[in-house]
């Protein structure tokens, strides 16, 4: 298969029926296989679901044709609740997936430990990853591989 190697800019926006309830399994990345990033929003029923592969820019978009934004949070009431337009960046690495905050006015935490702007900290399925106010679980879903009939 060939991979495409540039992909194009894509910004999601949430929804009004975004969580209050999260999911009953949550698994961590350790796993090759290609998987699922869902974000569950503090207030909001169903979660977010990106590509696992992207780099992930979480904020509030400036313009309709802000690029530079990938998850946009304004409809989460993210003005309200403290969150910058360029808040923080979460990457993936291999089996590594790290969020680093892009030095936000109101600061990014995980689990309530506040990050060092600029520095990437480990982002583990589970977390609670919350800017400013607003408060994000971050679940990594992997698929299990295959099993083999071979003995």
């Amino acid at each position: 298969m060939h991979k495409q190697t540039q992909a194009q800019p894509t910004t999601h926006a949430i929804s009004d029926s975004l969580p209050n309830s999260l999911p009953t399994q949550m698994t961590s990345i350790g796993d090759s296989h290609q998987g699922t990033i869902s974000l569950y929003i503090q207030g909001r029923n169903l979660p977010l679901k990106l590509e696992p592969d992207a780099h992930i820019v979480l904020g509030r978009r400036d313009t309709p044709d802000d690029t530079f934004v990938t998850v946009d949070l304004t409809p989460a009431d993210g003005r309200r609740l403290g969150v910058s337009r360029r808040h923080a960046v979460i990457h993936m690495a291999g089996d590594t997936i790290t969020v680093e905050d892009l030095g936000s006015s109101n600061g990014t935490f995980i689990n309530d430990e506040r990050l060092t702007p600029g520095q990437p900290a480990p982002l583990l399925s589970g977390d609670k990853l919350r800017l400013g106010k607003l408060v994000i679980m971050f679940v990594y879903y992997f698929p299990q591989p295959p099993r083999s009939r071979l003995g």
